[in-house]
């Protein structure tokens, strides 16, 4: 891997490394294949070139593949990041190939989705430790890199303020019971099923096959206070006879 400074980086974005794997998988969906046919169809360049090597060794660093015997073989992570069931699931995965990055996670954490030449190259110089020639050397690739990589994470983030904000607008059910009159409110997207419990407040039951140890405890503990309620109310009649 070429290194900059205390940073060792691939020599490919991750959208090329993403292409390579998905071109891996459609031409074999099993995911395994010797160096040779990997290096001629899936990189185009001879297996023993030292392009080859160096794009075996990217696409590695970010864990999508792994060599092993002479066999290039797809990682459980390159799989989610290509053929992920839902696209929450492919964005996680490739977010999590960038994550293994030091370079793109230090730079991430330190400047967000800023990418910028010049904040590169002090980011370079000064977290990365790199003299100011090396750093002016590597700014362009180690941008290009970042740029890439930068679109997923903004991806990830903004999937999960979504998320937050869909939980946010789940709108309040009523505690009292309605009048007959009264149309109840539909179920929030995801919901099948709402306990309304004037001490627990209302709960949101959204598997309910899953749930039913919590609403059958939810259950007894509406049961007993409904007894105690008879029991009192019982008490209250025969006083009441003897008076």
């Amino acid at each position: 891997m070429p290194k900059v400074g205390r940073y060792s980086y691939p020599r490919i974005t991750i959208d090329e490394a993403l292409g390579y794997v998905e071109k891996f998988v459609e031409k074999c969906p099993k995911g395994e294949m010797s160096r040779e046919t990997f290096a001629k169809y899936v990189l185009g360049h001879s297996p023993t070139s030292s392009t080859t090597g160096q794009l075996i060794a990217s696409i590695g660093y970010y864990n999508l593949i792994r060599s092993e015997k002479g066999k290039i073989l797809i990682t459980d992570l390159g799989k989610r990041a290509v053929a992920g069931v839902t696209e929450k699931d492919r964005v996680r995965a490739v977010v999590e190939a960038l994550k293994r990055v030091d370079l793109i996670r230090d730079y991430w954490k330190e400047h967000g989705e800023t990418v910028d030449g010049d904040v590169v190259r002090i980011f370079l110089k000064e977290t990365g430790d790199a003299d100011e020639i090396e750093a002016a050397r590597c700014t362009p690739v180690v941008t290009k890199i970042l740029r890439s990589a930068v679109k997923w994470l903004v991806r990830e983030r903004e999937m999960v303020v979504k998320e937050r904000e869909r939980v946010e607008e789940i709108p309040e059910i009523p505690t009292r019971a309605p009048s007959l009159g009264m149309v109840m409110p539909t179920l929030p997207e995801g919901v099948q099923m709402i306990v309304v419990s004037r001490d627990y407040g209302t709960i949101y039951i959204r598997d309910a096959a899953s749930s039913l140890e919590i609403l059958r405890k939810v259950f007894e503990v509406l049961g007993k206070g409904l007894q105690q309620v008879e029991a009192r109310a019982e008490k209250e009649a025969k006083r009441s006879e003897r008076g």
